[in-house]
């Protein structure tokens, strides 16, 4: 009662299954086993895919026991196995299908699983590819809740995960070989050649802002006369790590005030001629005189004065918010 030894041609199933009889003249019990055979046979297919099946070995080495009881590596191929990981996978992975062999589990040819993509109790499905005795994760990029195609997000390794992703650098890709991608983005990063490539967004040494209008808003929170740059174009990038103020960036200052001042002067001997002429004075000879003490004189003043507007320096401003750099990956097929 083996599903995978049936032959797609009708008449090469009258034997092809040792427990089936489907040869002329049969008895009608013989007709009657026979249907239930094929029904037992088809319920050991339906629960191999069903995903119930937990595997036993290590977290690298899986193992699984099938209900149909493949007798060969030939003919696994092609067929799918579903299975329920006992533990989350702890990186480069091998399944073992009824004591067949291990053979490598992988998300895409020459990929190897990176630790924790098989998360235990998590059902998946595998396809056996005999031509390069390989198991393969069935639909695993196609799952919804996995990274979307165009879809990108921090990255904290050295390279890309697999050849799914890339690090977008603004580098050109073919428009056929990634058909699917250019169908999203098409030119909006960059045309490429123009004819046969196109770009992947420069996401280096920037951040992201989503699209102003995606939401349908026709309010702009990023435009070209503040941000210098319009925030409802997709591909639009600006934006600088520093900035030289100047007057302009100041708010309007003219420094203005009041002053006061004391003077005071200092005591002095003034000495009168009484008699006697002034040249005799002031040679000495003349003793008529008087000395008198001066007073001390104070006085204070005010008064008002208007300074030379005052600006900034031409020293340039950091603009970068607190940052830390790791790599950023895109999905392009």
């Amino acid at each position: 009662m083996t599903l995978y030894k049936w032959s797609q041609t009708a008449e090469n199933n009258a034997t092809a299954d040792s427990s089936i009889n489907w040869q002329e003249g049969q008895a009608p019990s013989s007709v009657n086993d026979s249907g239930r055979a094929m029904m037992a046979s088809i319920a050991k297919h339906r629960d191999d895919i069903a995903g119930a099946i937990v595997t036993g070995g290590t977290a690298t080495a899986y193992t699984v026991t099938s209900y149909e009881a493949f007798d060969t590596l030939v003919r696994l191929n092609g067929q799918i196995i579903a299975f329920t990981p006992h533990a989350t996978n702890g990186g480069t992975v091998t399944l073992n299908v009824d004591s067949l062999g291990p053979k490598p589990l992988r998300s895409a040819p020459a990929t190897e699983l990176m630790a924790g993509t098989l998360i235990q109790g998590t059902p998946y499905l595998a396809l056996y590819n005999h031509s390069d005795a390989a198991f393969y994760l069935h639909g695993f990029y196609g799952n919804p809740y996995n990274v979307p195609l165009a879809a990108g997000m921090d990255f904290w390794g050295v390279t890309a995960p697999n050849s799914a992703f890339a690090f977008p650098a603004g580098q050109e890709l073919d428009r056929t070989t990634y058909a699917s991608l250019f169908a999203i983005v098409g030119t909006t990063y960059g045309s490429g050649n123009g004819s046969t490539t196109f770009n992947l967004p420069d996401k280096r040494g920037r951040v992201s802002a989503a699209d102003d209008d995606m939401g349908g808003s026709s309010a702009l929170r990023l435009t070209s006369a503040v941000a210098g740059f319009a925030g409802d174009t997709l591909g639009a990038a600006g934006g600088s790590q520093s900035q030289t103020l100047v007057t302009a960036n100041l708010p309007a200052y003219t420094p203005a005030g009041s002053v006061s001042v004391t003077v005071t002067s200092t005591s002095a001997n003034v000495q009168n001629n009484i008699g006697g002429t002034a040249s005799a004075n002031l040679a000495g000879g003349a003793t008529d005189y008087a000395q008198k003490n001066s007073s001390i004189i104070t006085s204070t003043g005010t008064g008002t004065f208007t300074g030379t507007a005052q600006g900034g320096t031409s020293m340039p401003v950091r603009t970068v918010q607190p940052t830390i750099i790791c790599n950023y990956i895109m999905r392009i097929i």
